[in-house]
């Protein structure tokens, strides 16, 4: 790691890493939901099983990075620019972040004719604030929006070039 990556960069080496299959709102949206559920599940087992912070902020890492993914395609996919999560003001990333997130998802989730969504003042409004709720989450962590934009392109280039996109589980 150690290579600065902005959200344009990253959206562009996103897509390079999507298959054609997956650019489309019925692959898009209920996969971020699916991510968003992941994290909450980490969170969840990081107090069952008493991890200690850093494997929760290890583990965290890399499912904001697959929520930042899938935000990156919607964008992609609706022709919005991505917003960086950084820009956000602190007014946006502190509050309480999980029930903030949750709420969130369950907008888009309840939205359900994904094609129709496009051009509508909901998800244009999703869209903008989408990004506030990945940067409080790795702010209430202590994790480096950096990082987890580095992180996770770097593990979707390699399972590109091992011919790993398709499949199940975290370490293909």
């Amino acid at each position: 790691m150690g290579n600065t990556v902005n959200i344009e960069e990253y959206q562009q080496r996103a897509v390079a890493t999507a298959l054609p299959t997956a650019l489309n709102y019925d692959y898009l949206i209920p996969g971020l939901v699916a991510e968003v559920g992941e994290v909450f599940g980490k969170v969840a087992k990081s107090v069952r099983d008493e991890w200690s912070r850093e494997r929760l902020q290890d583990e965290l890492k890399a499912e904001l990075g697959d929520c930042v993914w899938f935000y990156a395609l919607l964008c992609h996919v609706a022709d919005l620019e991505p917003r960086d999560a950084e820009a956000y003001p602190e007014a946006l990333r502190d509050k309480e972040v999980l029930q903030d997130l949750l709420d969130a998802t369950s907008r888009i989730q309840d939205l359900t004719t994904w094609t129709s969504l496009q051009g509508s003042s909901a998800w244009h409004y999703w869209m903008e604030i989408y990004p506030s709720y990945i940067a409080r989450v790795a702010m209430v962590y202590e994790i480096d929006m950096q990082e987890i934009l580095e992180y996770n392109i770097e593990k979707l280039e390699s399972r590109k070039a091992r011919g790993k996109l398709k499949g199940n589980g975290d370490t293909r």
